[in-house]
């Protein structure tokens, strides 16, 4: 019964429209008989003048809570004087340092957590000469900094050899949950290896589609750790993502850190303090060149510098087919053809990986924008048509009278 009221409803409901439409009223050259008709203004109509004052004033502040310590800055209606010395017009219980910013001045060296009276001295100049007619006073609020979460440094290859672990850095979070997943090095042609973000609480940062592990991540390791630390100071504490994965296998990390009290609040869905990181964990590192010949690749060790001898590189495609795999010799180098590099659709190179004979596992992503140097000075000294030459003065600082030794070399053009 309740179906067929429903139904009945709806019929009723279209037959209405219907018949709305089919009534002469709403046709379009019907008189309008609801409402009055707008009246536009003419177009020699007499308009309201700006209002407005003309003398310098002391407008509003702003504070800047991104930084180690709150930046005030006084905003008036015309632009400062940079040269003028404006400290005998600024009275405030604080040592503090002062800049001028067009019509900002702006002022350092307080503190979060902290209430302030100041007071603007009657006579602080403006840049055209003006002055402030009166004594301005006004109470600054310093709440404490928003808390905040992220990582040190913005690379996403962590040594494997002397690291201490993963830098976590927090303002005002005396705890954070961990989350580690692993995608394995066959799935990683499918993703996007990216630093992720740092958040305070109250932004929106987030990472999605292939920035994330998704379906490819397994979960490796959840857990909580303290991050303790004086109010509004930044903290770093170190992870040890040794001690939570244990040994490694080839693939890369994604590390999850988020405000543990945060989230026992109920504020997992919102904007709260969090950072978000894909990191590689290895001893080798990549070097690559590309031309119209093709790539060359160099593999080194992070800890030595040295070549890395007999490590694996594979090249592989879009489709994460292995397109071709070589073995580094004393060299540390491998290279891979123009007619591998230049391949299409599914056959196009995605990334670079090396396999060492330590187990380490290293990752180069073919989608990142390269450095280009085609723009750059790099191709020398032009050489010239004939012949050069060089002369070298043994030693090379000679004191006055003293009787020095020349090494000529001259090159033809053989």
């Amino acid at each position: 019964m309740i179906v067929r009221n429903w139904l009945r409803l709806g019929a009723i409901f279209f037959l209405g429209a219907a018949l709305a439409a089919c009534d002469p009223a709403n046709e379009p050259d019907a008189p309008a008989s609801q409402g009055p008709v707008l009246s536009p203004r003419a177009a020699d109509a007499p308009r309201a003048a700006e209002t407005g004052s003309d003398q310098f004033e002391y407008l509003r502040y702003a504070i800047n809570t991104r930084s180690p310590a709150p930046e005030l800055c006084l905003t008036f209606s015309a632009p400062l004087d940079p040269d003028a010395d404006y400290s005998a017009y600024i009275d405030i219980d604080e040592p503090v340092s002062l800049a001028v910013d067009g019509q900002r001045l702006c002022i350092g060296g307080l503190q979060f957590g902290q209430t302030r009276t100041l007071t603007l001295r009657e006579g602080l100049p403006a840049a055209d000469g003006a002055r402030l007619a009166a004594d301005e006073q006004t109470v600054l609020t310093f709440d404490d900094r928003p808390a905040f979460v992220g990582f040190a440094g913005s690379g996403v290859v962590l040594p494997r050899i002397d690291a201490d672990g993963l830098a976590i850095q927090t303002v005002n979070v005396p705890r954070v949950r961990v989350i580690v997943h692993r995608v394995t090095d066959r799935a990683l042609a499918f993703r996007q290896i990216t630093s992720g973000f740092n958040a305070a609480s109250g932004e929106w940062n987030w990472a999605y589609g292939e920035e994330i592990p998704g379906d490819a991540g397994v979960e490796v390791w959840r857990g909580e750790m303290d991050t303790p630390g004086d109010a509004n100071a930044s903290v770093t504490t170190v992870f040890p993502i040794a001690e939570t994965i244990g040994r490694l296998q080839p693939g890369a990390y994604y590390i999850e850190v988020d405000d543990a009290e945060a989230l026992e609040r109920n504020e997992g869905s919102s904007n709260h303090a969090r950072a978000r990181r894909w990191i590689i964990v290895t001893d080798l590192a990549f070097t690559a060149w590309r031309s119209g010949s093709g790539m060359e690749v160099t593999v080194r060790s992070l800890q030595t510098a040295r070549p890395a001898q007999g490590a694996e590189v594979r090249l592989i495609a879009r489709s994460n087919e292995a397109l071709s795999s070589q073995v580094t010799g004393l060299d540390g180098k491998a290279r891979f053809s123009a007619a591998l590099m230049n391949g299409s659709d599914g056959n196009t190179p995605r990334l670079l990986a090396a396999y060492g004979v330590d187990g380490d596992f290293a990752l180069l992503d073919l989608n990142r924008n390269p450095v280009d140097l085609s723009g750059q000075p790099v191709a020398g000294r032009d050489r010239p048509d004939h012949g050069d030459a060089l002369l070298n003065l043994d030693p090379g600082l000679n004191p006055p009278r003293q009787t020095v030794e020349d090494r000529p070399l001259f090159r033809d053009l053989t």
